[in-house]
């Protein structure tokens, strides 16, 4: 049960490619959110470095560093970066699955429900991570791998947070090293595109999703078949 690294970068970027304008508006798009999110936390930081630097050595206790309206610029932010990473993930793999994708607001359509579901996995996610990398960095490493493909199952499959991270974990299973390699892979693409002025990036983040999806794919197609073959047997 595995998958081919240069096949899965090779046919996203062939996808990616052909669909250069759904490429760019996703990129785009994630690079308003994160930097709506990410205005606030910076403005917030020059804020308090100014406010220091004006009390010239005097004890300056700031008690709220954020104002209702901060919090809400980064609550909007969150919502709708997490609206555009379910929609990232349906587009992915209607692409990899020769599906033809419109540009429209049916592709942000996300029920409270899925909406709830991708916010606990990748709170779930992060936790387990985290812990693991407590417990001398490996476990981390392992789990990181291992449920890396629990958002994709549950928004392909629509199954309960635990049941899409044990999903996850069984259609890796076998593939810890070549997965690494693939996530190593990836990251060099990305730092390409940073290279290039950091434009290339627009186009490399989509299609790091888009291999991504072509190895889901592929993990998924490789499971059933082995288990459809022990059934048989």
């Amino acid at each position: 049960m595995s998958f081919s690294i240069k096949s899965a970068v090779s046919r996203a970027w062939d996808v990616a490619s052909k669909n250069l304008g759904l490429v760019l508006f996703f990129s785009l798009l994630y690079c308003v959110v994160q930097a709506l999110i990410s205005f606030k936390n910076v403005s917030n930081d020059l804020a308090m470095l100014a406010m220091k630097g004006q009390s010239e050595g005097e004890n300056l206790v700031v008690i709220t560093r954020y104002s209702p309206f901060d919090f809400l610029v980064i609550l909007i932010g969150v919502i709708l970066s997490i609206i555009l990473s379910v929609a990232l993930v349906k587009v992915c793999l209607s692409l990899v699955r020769g599906e033809q994708v419109k540009l429209s607001l049916d592709l942000f359509k996300c029920s409270l429900k899925t909406f709830a579901k991708f916010f606990a996995i990748q709170i779930l996610y992060s936790l387990i991570i985290i812990f693991g990398t407590i417990l001398f960095v490996i476990p981390g490493i392992i789990f990181g791998v291992r449920f890396m493909y629990s958002a994709f199952v549950m928004v392909d499959e629509d199954l309960p947070v635990i049941e899409s991270m044990k999903r996850s974990w069984r259609i890796t299973k076998g593939n810890f090293w070549r997965i690494i390699g693939f996530v190593i892979v990836i990251y060099l693409i990305n730092i390409l595109g940073l290279l290039c002025c950091c434009v290339g990036v627009l186009f490399t983040l989509p299609l790091s999703s888009i291999a991504m999806a072509f190895v889901y794919q592929d993990l998924i197609e490789a499971y059933n078949s082995e288990n459809n073959t022990e059934a048989q047997e």
